[in-house]
């Protein structure tokens, strides 16, 4: 995965949302990359959780939808699939480094005299010979061990690129077949222009060989011949300066084809999707903060019960036991307005979304070596979405909150917080919570109270996974513990204290 998002943490283009490490480890972003991956090459994978991670300003596949069916093609979809295998080698995940960072190319200073070089031991040589004199024969000599040195210090420094540019050509070469075929052109019309301008390092690439592959004695001393050649005209710190500098210089181009060839591959790939899950397309409203889908499901739940909602004129407190569905509902539909907004897809009948941003607080940690405790660590990330969210329309998931600390406390504090981020009326929040007791505080806001429930019936507890409006109309907890034969003395105890509390 490090080599996946590797892309990703370099890509600093301007974006709708990038989506912070927090949100991402509540809705488990990686598990669901994981599952819904369809690429052929690495390319392909660090576009895609680009796109999960990046969230556009509009989606990035939405202008692209016609062209899906151009994949209905048997034809088309297998040239695609077998033009795409050749970069299914892990070296590409080394390509964006190539366009991402700068490269170490020498100063004008060092080319100038490096280019003298080349020429001084030939020159030397053919002194020797025409006048016969053993001091140019010691500058020959002296001239070689000058540019070995350089020959095999700039080897240490070539050996980075061994892996890297090798598979740049394959992309380079990968791309100019794709660009042949007329429908896969209208992705990019101007994607010939920058093949060509990376026609240069094509050429350099093609003969500049970094890492050969030795078989048998004659290969062995080939090789030792064209390492004494290399050396005595020192051409690979030239040719390897030289092509570092184009690299540089054409780098947007670089950039453009791995982009031509992510795209590609992630159009395949939600191609696949959609035929391997339930999926919709799906549509967006004009209207500020629009959210409502019709028997919507989490992708990476096996057999995920299907549950409706609307979600247009107010938020949700969602209520129900351990285990009842409630977090993983508030999931379902963050993940489903996510890669609505980056992949044009939706897991789902019918999903209507209006433009919005992420934001949750589910899985806080506490952190002994910042010495804060788990209520702090809560404090602030809260602190930090209230900052954010003051403005535009956000998808806000808060589950437990501030359950680090006492029930009073956390009750009154969970009731200012939820009603203060609400206050926004293009704020969406989903609070999945235990406290029965916020939804009285906040039946008169913005908030309408949702729960699942759970059933014991022939001493057997079970869950429906089924969204219902309201709050519980019965309890349980305590029932759960007779059924998982605590001492009666307990369970006796606990009802008794739970009917002097509602007396």
């Amino acid at each position: 995965m490090e080599q996946i998002k590797a892309y990703f943490e370099k890509n600093k283009e301007n974006s709708f949302q990038r989506l912070d490490d927090n949100t991402c480890f509540d809705l488990n972003i990686d598990n669901l990359f994981t599952t819904i991956d369809y690429t052929c090459t690495p390319i392909g994978q660090q576009y895609l959780y680009n796109l999960l991670r990046n969230i556009p300003h509009k989606s990035s596949l939405e202008k692209y939808e016609s062209w899906h069916s151009h994949l209905e093609n048997k034809d088309t979809e297998e040239f695609i699939e077998k033009t795409l295998l050749k970069l299914e080698d892990s070296d590409a995940y080394r390509i964006c480094p190539l366009f991402q960072e700068e490269q170490p190319t020498i100063d004008n200073r060092t080319t100038t005299l490096y280019n003298i070089l080349q020429f001084l031991p030939f020159t030397s040589l053919l002194l020797c010979i025409l006048l016969g004199s053993k001091i140019f024969l010691f500058l020959t000599i002296v001239f070689f061990i000058t540019n070995m040195a350089i020959h095999y210090r700039n080897k240490n420094k070539s050996f980075l690129y061994v892996r890297s540019l090798p598979i740049l050509l394959k992309m380079i070469k990968t791309a100019d077949k794709l660009s042949q075929n007329k429908e896969i052109r209208e992705l990019n019309t101007d994607i010939s222009y920058d093949i060509n301008e990376l026609s240069e390092i094509k050429k350099r690439l093609s003969f500049f060989n970094l890492e050969p592959k030795l078989e048998g004695d004659a290969a062995i001393i080939l090789w030792v011949i064209c390492e004494i050649i290399k050396t005595f005209f020192l051409i690979e710190p030239v040719s390897f300066n030289r092509l570092l500098i184009i690299m540089q210089a054409k780098r947007d181009s670089v950039k453009r084809i791995f982009e031509f060839i992510g795209l590609i591959d992630t159009l395949q790939s939600v191609h696949k999707l959609r035929k391997e899950y339930k999926c919709c397309i799906p549509v967006y409203s004009d209207s500020d903060s629009k959210l409502d889908g019709e028997n919507v499901y989490h992708p990476i739940v096996e057999n995920c019960i299907e549950n409706s909602f609307s979600m247009n004129n107010r938020s949700f407190i969602v209520m129900g036991s351990n285990m009842s569905g409630k977090t993983t509902f508030t999931r379902t539909i963050a993940i489903n307005v996510l890669v609505a907004q980056s992949l044009n897809t939706c897991f789902a009948d019918k999903f209507t979304l209006s433009k919005f941003k992420l934001w949750s607080s589910m899985s806080i940690n506490d952190s002994l070596s910042e010495g804060k405790s788990y209520y702090l660590a809560e404090v602030l990330r809260i602190k930090s979405i209230i900052s954010e969210t003051k403005n535009g329309a956000n998808l806000i998931l808060l589950d437990e909150l501030f359950k680090g600390t006492n029930t009073v406390e956390r009750i009154a504090a969970a009731k200012a917080v939820l009603t203060y981020l609400a206050s926004n009326h293009k704020n969406r929040v989903i609070a999945a919570t235990h406290d029965i007791e916020l939804h009285d505080l906040l039946s008169k806001s913005r908030f309408e109270s949702m729960h699942f429930s759970d059933n014991i019936e022939n001493n057997k507890l079970s869950f429906p996974y089924l969204l219902k409006h309201g709050s519980p109309d019965k309890r349980n907890a305590i029932k759960i513990l007779e059924l998982y034969n605590f001492p009666q003395e307990i369970v006796s105890d606990a009802f008794n204290t739970v009917n002097i509390q509602v007396s």
